[in-house]
């Protein structure tokens, strides 16, 4: 995620990326808005998600996100966490 104090839309993103992690299997990292990354990933609008591959060979990146949209891309890129499953 890429934010910044100032991105009066920035928390609630935070928030929600915060929540997440106990239902959807991912690594988030908070990288500000002043981060160097933020040329790499031509970032824009915030707040803003780069989702990449593990061999980032595949990088998407959303920007400008509102409401249900962080979660939006969360369910689409991250597996659900397995909770209480016998094998």
């Amino acid at each position: 995620q890429f934010g910044s104090k100032a991105c009066v839309h920035c928390p609630k993103a935070t928030s929600v990326l915060g929540d997440l992690t106990a239902e959807y299997a991912f690594s988030w990292i908070y990288q500000d808005c002043s981060s160097p990354l933020v040329e790499e990933f031509s970032i824009t609008r915030l707040p803003a998600i780069v989702v990449w591959t593990g061999d980032r060979k595949q990088v998407t990146v959303y920007q400008g996100l509102r409401g249900d949209a962080v979660k939006k891309v969360v369910t689409d890129h991250c597996a659900a966490r397995l909770e209480n499953v016998d094998f």
